[in-house]
């Protein structure tokens, strides 16, 4: 009986374990992202509030990138015009940095400050103070894209196109047709693609 019991408890104790490592996966298409709203953010101007703040009346997007990625560096050039179409739209844009293990080095806030420059950052570049954004929603790499609408259900999650090397290239624009899509009341489709480029450095 009471090696049964024992037996038991083990059992329950590792189960209670394994439900607290289990990793959790990227948010999926219609599931909400509110937690992650609720995050305090740091912009390169010296701003503090929760990521909600930058929200707009459509809703909003979510780019992850970084300093010294070559692919988003590849990519940055996209940035623009995706953070123009938001704001003519109703949608907030931000670009969010997670790479919290870098924050003494290629990440600062310092070197964040001097890439938004020197590459005319017009869109708030925040920083996500240990990754705890990036967790929530799932990012694993930079840059990626996450769409959501007013009421912080995921609507896209992936690429902004499918050439990070040479804009002229683009067959399609995935990003923005799903915005496109999103803001004339039609399904993006596709909703998901596979992003890729470099991995987020988030401190284990």
């Amino acid at each position: 009986m009471k090696k049964t019991f024992y037996s038991s408890f083990i059992v329950f104790v590792a189960l209670t374990i394994m439900s607290f490592i289990t990793i959790k996966g990227p948010l999926q298409i219609g599931e909400s992202g509110a937690a992650a709203f609720r995050e305090l953010t740091t912009n390169i101007d010296g701003t503090d509030a929760p990521l909600r703040a930058y929200v707009q009346k459509n809703g909003m997007v979510v780019l992850f990138s970084a300093n010294a990625c070559n692919y988003s560096n590849n990519w940055e050039d996209r940035y623009e015009g995706l953070a123009q179409y938001c704001e003519a739209n109703g949608l907030g844009f931000v670009v969010v940095n997670s790479n919290s293990a870098e924050r003494n080095g290629k990440d600062s806030f310092q070197a964040m400050k001097e890439h938004a420059k020197s590459n005319n950052y017009t869109f708030p570049y925040l920083v996500d103070h240990n990754a705890a954004i990036a967790r929530i929603m799932g990012a694993q790499t930079t840059p990626q894209v996450f769409l959501f609408d007013s009421n912080f259900r995921l609507v896209y999650r992936g690429l902004i196109d499918d050439n990070h090397k040479d804009a002229s290239k683009v067959n399609t624009t995935y990003a923005l047709n799903a915005m496109r899509n999103y803001i004339s009341g039609v399904t993006p489709s596709p909703d998901i693609t596979n992003a890729e480029g470099c991995k987020i450095k988030d401190v284990k």
